[in-house]
């Protein structure tokens, strides 16, 4: 009898940490491409796996950046071949996938420019994959860009420029107070940081990123920030730029036009200081707060936005 007890009582704890173990991967966060890796805007989101290849059309050339940041962006290029009606963007091993329409932004006929906009929650090395869908969902081969991240700032407030090629991008953000963050300025006496400068003075890095971060102890004030781009130097590239900037606050996009798309080809009209951005922050969105002072900081009269002559 005491045998048949002791039995049932071990079928019982058993069954208990069972339901214990079922109960905890219940807690654990599903990881999936849309929550865990990017967002498409402009694409359909479908959850599974992708598509197997079925001799749909084939991708003749794919660009994208192999340094990425968290909370950043990545403009890829897909030449298509055939008839392609989509475009399959997942990430190997993931749960997930976009549907991204071929004929959408179009930055010359048969390249397909895509812009990823990557979860500040990104970390270490991965694999994104890519394949051409044609009228009937036939699937074409499967190509990857493997990515690493690029160490960065989130923080409160965390602005981004993220291009294509290998040129010299700067990104410039105008504090409410009146100073400018930048290349000649790398941090602001609110304790807002540029962390990194990518290709600065043709010095080539292949990060193509700049980033601009506040991070806890930083002071966010409130009022309107100025996001501003200047490609300083082309350094040779003859082909067309194409680059994207966002803005995020408190891990939310904010400001208006953002993300921010655009496209500059190699010839275009230089224009120093370009906006691109404003972003309007109340003192109730920031963690870090103080009122806008009304005083001149001996740097810029208050139209005054351009820089001096970068140091290379």
């Amino acid at each position: 009898m005491k045998t048949k007890l002791l039995l049932l009582a071990m079928v019982a704890f058993l069954m208990a940490f069972q339901a214990c173990e079922k109960d905890e991967d219940k807690d654990e966060p599903e990881v999936t491409v849309q929550e865990s890796y990017f967002d498409i805007e402009g694409a359909q989101y479908t959850s599974g796996a992708l598509p197997a290849e079925s001799d749909g059309p084939e991708i003749s050339n794919l660009y994208g950046n192999q340094s990425v940041l968290a909370g950043g962006g990545n403009p890829v290029s897909v030449e298509t071949a055939g008839d392609a009606s989509e475009v399959l963007i997942g990430v190997e091993g993931v749960d997930g996938y976009y549907r991204y329409p071929a004929s959408t932004r179009k930055s010359v006929e048969e390249i397909v420019l895509i812009y990823l906009l990557f979860t500040q929650e990104i970390e270490g090395t991965f694999t994104i994959v890519f394949a051409l869908v044609d009228l009937d969902g036939n699937v074409g081969t499967y190509q990857n860009i493997e990515v690493q991240t690029v160490e960065a700032g989130t923080g409160q407030l965390q602005v981004n420029l993220s291009w294509d090629q290998l040129n010299d991008m700067d990104l410039h953000l105008i504090e409410p107070n009146g100073e400018e963050i930048y290349y000649g300025n790398s941090m602001s006496d609110n304790g807002g940081v540029l962390d990194i400068d990518s290709n600065a003075g043709c010095g080539i890095d292949g990060v193509n990123s700049e980033n601009i971060t506040y991070g806890d102890t930083a002071i966010v004030e409130a009022g309107t920030y100025t996001v501003i781009v200047d490609r300083w130097s082309n350094c040779n590239v003859a082909a067309t730029t194409n680059f994207s900037v966002t803005a995020t606050l408190n891990g939310e996009l904010v400001g208006g036009s953002n993300p921010y798309y655009d496209s500059w080809a190699s010839d275009y009209t230089y224009d120093a200081n370009v906006e691109v951005m404003t972003i309007d922050v109340s003192s109730a969105m920031t963690k870090n707060t103080r009122s806008v002072l009304q005083f001149n900081y001996g740097k810029f009269e208050k139209n005054d936005v351009l820089s001096p002559q970068k140091m290379q």
